[in-house]
């Protein structure tokens, strides 16, 4: 297989992007000719739940019922940590969802498996509609997934919090680390990230956050694993250091930690491009500021995720429409708008309102230029085998005491059979 090169995605994103800035199918075949009557649909995500961008979304969705030749839609919401396996276990019997989303972590994977419907003939808009990453949709010339939407991190700040301990934001790692403990008193806590075995995705973005912010990579760009390298035992060694200060909720899960965010409870979190919306949809009063992470170098995680359709589907040609439908410019103009800029599929600018009333928009779109994809080069159709053999040790250094080095040694004699 041949698979698009990533060694600097960010820039190639960050032409497109910046600123402008921006259940329960069986099988059958995928072949719209044979697909049966138009009919339901079912569509399964991760993030339709809440208030904000989540209620954008799904409306967004919804609405397909609504548009030419389109039908009902059955919305199935699972959550982030059970997603891949939840899905993995339907698609795995010829069943699942219609229309599902994907992290480019498992794109690939599930690709490579044949549970992907070919979309090449479906998608007929020029390319030049659509942002760079689009072309990470594609394995050996064909098309199996569109941008749902592209995220990368940030340093989110509680004004409010900020102001009362008389405290600026970070621009350090030290700073970072000092703000952390001075903002932790008896009713909140300096900073949050997941590091939680029940939740191996959000663990593993957060965790190559941190690796990246000290130089690291899990691969370099021939495919050879480094995760052994001295760049990434200082993110891991810091992090778990975090995971371990009394400046953070030890235990806590992504879900908890935006939740205290918005409630006033959490100073700082590092999170994602998506996350603005919903931390606003529950909590409009929200003093939020956003400002790049503080580390060491400027890189952190992004994120592509893949609209695609289930190669299993009895519904294939209404799905097809349902892609049509999404693509189409009414839909990715107004949710532009309703997910308050996020980075869709087509090449849109924000409305300048909402840039005026989102600064960090600015601050997103600037972060592409040195984001990095957490996926492995080399390690494109295993790399939730990578990760997990990766995340049980570092669990061994949190849990445990196990040195970093040995920790990272034992890791990377792990992966280096995974290698395609």
């Amino acid at each position: 297989m041949r698979y698009p090169r990533r060694a600097r995605f960010a820039g190639l994103l960050a032409a497109a992007a910046v600123l402008s800035v921006t259940a329960a199918c069986g099988g059958g075949g995928t072949d719209s000719g044979d697909a049966a009557p138009a009919g339901p649909i079912s569509y399964a995500d991760w993030q339709i739940d809440g208030k904000g961008r989540g209620e954008a979304l799904k409306a967004a969705i919804e609405g397909f019922a609504t548009s030419p030749g389109g039908s009902q839609v059955t919305v199935d919401q699972i959550a982030f940590p059970q997603f891949q396996d939840t899905l993995t276990t339907q698609l795995g019997g010829g069943n699942g969802p219609d229309v599902f989303n994907l992290t480019v972590d498992d794109f690939y994977s599930l690709q490579s498996q044949g549970l992907l419907a070919d979309l090449t003939d479906t998608v007929t808009q020029p390319t030049s509609d659509f942002i760079a990453s689009d072309k990470y949709g594609f394995v050996d010339g064909k098309r199996f997934g569109v941008i749902h939407s592209v995220q990368n991190y940030a340093l989110f700040i509680n004004k409010d919090l900020f102001a009362k301990a008389g405290l600026t934001p970070p621009t350090t790692y030290e700073e970072f680390r000092a703000d952390a403990r001075a903002l932790t008193t008896a009713d909140t806590f300096g900073f949050a990230l997941r590091h939680s075995t029940a939740d191996p995705a959000g663990w593993w973005y957060d965790l190559s956050n941190w690796v990246y912010g000290f130089g690291g990579r899990w691969s370099s760009g021939d495919g050879t694993a480094t995760v052994n390298s001295p760049e990434v035992i200082k993110g891991v060694t810091e992090f778990a250091d975090m995971v371990k200060s009394k400046d953070h909720p030890y235990g806590s899960d992504g879900a908890t930690n935006r939740r205290m965010f918005w409630e006033g409870k959490l100073a700082m979190m590092i999170d994602n491009a998506a996350v603005p919306a919903t931390l606003l949809g529950n909590n409009p009063n929200l003093n939020l500021q956003v400002v790049k992470v503080p580390f060491p170098t400027d890189a952190t995680v992004i994120i592509p995720i893949f609209t695609v359709v289930n190669a299993d589907s009895k519904q294939v040609g209404q799905a097809e429409k349902f892609i049509d439908y999404w693509l189409s410019k009414p839909v990715q103009d107004k949710l532009s708008t309703d997910t308050r800029g996020n980075i869709l599929a087509t090449s849109l600018a924000p409305p300048q309102d909402l840039l005026a009333a989102s600064p960090w928009l600015t601050t997103f779109s600037d972060g592409t230029k040195d984001a990095a994809l957490s996926l492995p080069t080399g390690f494109e159709t295993n790399a939730s085998q990578f990760r997990d053999a990766v995340l049980r040790e570092v669990d061994q250094i949190i849990t445990n005491g196990k040195p970093v080095d040995q920790a990272m040694n034992d890791a990377q004699t792990a992966v280096q059979g995974l290698r395609r």
